[in-house]
């Protein structure tokens, strides 16, 4: 059986910097024409990067997991590592902004602070901001409310010792094809079938720990198609793209995720460089980039910094400065404090194993 941690296959992590930088690319464009009045067509196709996150998340939990599937006593350590993965960063992503409003609030042009957002903000609830779209005071945050949904029936699932895949699959399944649960509030707008890409990434990984890969001549096939298909959609409208996100960025997301896994052994070694450190600074990147945007369109904005050349110049310095804070936030923040946490779990993992031991003796 195969194993795999976070980091051990190249040709993910690249997908995953690639994610991250297409989604600054999608918000690069949005700085620029409402900053600069640039007027260019919007770059939507970036929001694809989220539909790459997904199928790799659901990837990844089944595959790390697989080992566990059917034993007792694994749903409270994979949750609390998965809190100990997300939640530092976020909050102190969170804390950060909270205190940029109060102090410089013409930097963001969106978020109004409210009690009930913040404080649901900082439980990854989903909450109806200022005007009315259910986005916690980190923007990009929403997609979190998807994964700790995810997290959380995986968690149930090797609770009760069932087969995650399955179960977690139909779950998601079923709340994919539910509409928007009006009653619940911003809360319902968790059932949505952007769900089916953890199901498809979860199938990957499942697949790929029992050894299943694609034939080479079609995994490359695979992955030059998925990688078209991804910009190609930017000829669909912003509206429709966004109602069929799961086809047009979905479904080639996955396929490239089987692709890449399935090309590993060649690709290792051309993406080990910057395309994997991207992948490793990915989720810091991602929740980093939102800092970067709006001090770089205000010192644009001063410069009178107008025309096709000052646009593309503009987006560049964005997703390069994004790319630069990410690395080093992941380097010096993220990356210590999770490995932190990580051997403190790992030894409160070991002396929960080392007290039947010990009672043993004792009673003797």
């Amino acid at each position: 059986m195969t194993t795999v941690n976070d980091r051990s296959l190249v040709g993910v992590q690249a997908l995953r910097g690639l994610a991250a930088m297409l989604v600054v690319l999608c918000h690069a464009g949005q700085m620029v024409n409402e900053r600069l009045g640039a007027g260019i067509q919007p770059l939507t196709f970036g929001a694809s990067g989220v539909d790459l996150f997904f199928p790799i998340s659901g990837f990844v939990m089944a595959v790390t997991t697989h080992k566990l599937w059917g034993e007792a006593g694994h749903a409270g350590n994979f949750l609390l590592r998965r809190l100990a993965r997300i939640v530092p960063l976020y909050w102190s992503a969170t804390a950060l902004k909270l205190v940029l409003l109060l102090a410089l609030p013409t930097l963001s042009s969106r978020t109004a602070l409210d009690a009930w957002h913040v404080a649901a903000s900082f439980l990854f609830i989903p909450a109806w901001d200022a005007d009315h779209r259910a986005l916690p005071v980190i923007s990009v945050g929403w997609t979190l409310h998807f994964e700790m949904l995810f997290y959380a029936l995986f968690a149930v699932a090797l609770w009760w010792r069932m087969h995650p895949v399955w179960f977690v699959g139909v779950t998601l399944v079923a709340l994919s094809c539910l509409p928007v649960l009006e009653p619940l509030g911003a809360v319902g707008t968790l059932a949505n079938s952007i769900l089916l890409e953890f199901v498809a990434g979860m199938f990957i990984g499942w697949a790929y720990a029992r050894g299943r890969r694609l034939p080479r001549g079609l995994a490359i096939t695979t992955l030059i198609l998925a990688l078209i298909a991804i910009p190609a959609s930017h000829v669909v409208a912003d509206d429709q793209a966004f109602v069929y996100r799961v086809l047009l960025w979905g479904a080639p997301g996955a396929l490239a995720l089987a692709a890449v896994l399935s090309l590993e052994s060649e690709i290792r070694r051309p993406l080990s460089g910057l395309p994997q450190r991207l992948g490793d600074a990915s989720y810091a990147i991602y929740l980093t980039h939102g800092f970067v945007l709006p001090p770089l369109g205000l010192l644009l904005l001063r410069l009178n910094a107008t025309g096709p050349a000052w646009t593309l110049l503009a987006i560049a310095a964005a997703c390069v400065l994004s790319a630069v804070l990410g690395i080093w936030v992941h380097q010096h923040a993220e990356a210590p404090v999770t490995a932190y946490l990580n051997r403190k779990l790992r030894q409160r993992q070991d002396a929960n194993r080392k007290l039947p031991a010990s009672a043993a003796s004792n009673s003797t």
